[in-house]
């Protein structure tokens, strides 16, 4: 199992699977007390979290960003795992893989 870091991830992807749509990063700014820059970074090492989970993230200047999910199964896994649905359940796990 994959260590996350950064439990702002599993916020972010909580944000995901409750609003469902694009979602801007001033929202994910003042959802969660960060920089929009802050968000930015997050977000890059999220998309490189995905990458293998079955889905990824679109960046749209100007609009915000949006989940995709390309593999149903692989990404429901993931989301069991770290129980991201759950409201503030989660397996005790701080998330975001090392960008060397």
């Amino acid at each position: 199992m994959m260590i996350i870091q950064n439990r702002r991830i599993l916020e972010i992807l909580k944000l995901f699977s409750k609003e469902g749509n694009t979602i801007t990063g001033n929202t994910f700014s003042n959802s969660l007390g960060v920089s929009s820059k802050t968000v930015r970074k997050d977000m890059r090492a999220l998309m490189v979290l995905l990458k293998d989970k079955g889905a990824h993230i679109i960046s749209k200047t100007g609009q915000g960003y949006t989940l995709v999910i390309d593999d149903y199964k692989k990404y429901d896994n993931f989301v069991d795992m770290y129980s991201i649905s759950k409201e503030k359940c989660y397996k005790g796990i701080n998330i975001v893989p090392l960008l060397l």
